[in-house]
């Protein structure tokens, strides 16, 4: 009886913690799934947007497309900014995502990410106007 209660116990704990599981997972895969759509048609109006304005052409007079070809980057600086806008939103989506399925320290260290990217952006932008100072002098 002992060997059959104690396999047992542990099977209802095993099939009880699944069945409580399932549902966040199910959750966080919809949300996962969603959010890369929505993250995917914001890039590509935030493309259009930027073209629209003529985004490129500014970029082409300011140096930085020069700037780019010197690096070996064939993308144009409008597909650049809609990669970084797709990649800060999925990353919203993840931190999401990750909350739902109820995991603390990943959530945190996520988080800590997210909070990390706009030093990223201005450090960005310190190097593109750096580039141009030094395009101008």
């Amino acid at each position: 009886m002992s060997i059959v209660a104690t396999v047992t116990g542990a099977w209802n704990a095993f099939a009880t913690k699944v069945g409580a599981f399932l549902p966040d997972l199910f959750a966080a895969l919809i949300i996962l799934i969603l959010g890369w759509m929505a993250c995917n048609v914001l890039k590509r109006i935030a493309v259009r947007v930027l073209r629209m304005c003529r985004f490129d052409s500014l970029a082409d007079r300011s140096g930085i497309n020069r700037a780019l070809e010197r690096g070996g980057i064939q993308q144009t600086t409008t597909e650049i900014l809609g990669l970084l806008i797709f990649w800060f939103l999925f990353l919203i989506v993840l931190v999401a995502t990750l909350d739902t399925l109820g995991l603390p320290g990943v959530t945190e260290t996520m988080n800590t990410i997210f909070l990390y990217v706009p030093k990223v952006v201005a450090a960005i932008v310190m190097l593109i106007l750096g580039l141009y100072l030094a395009n101008f002098i």
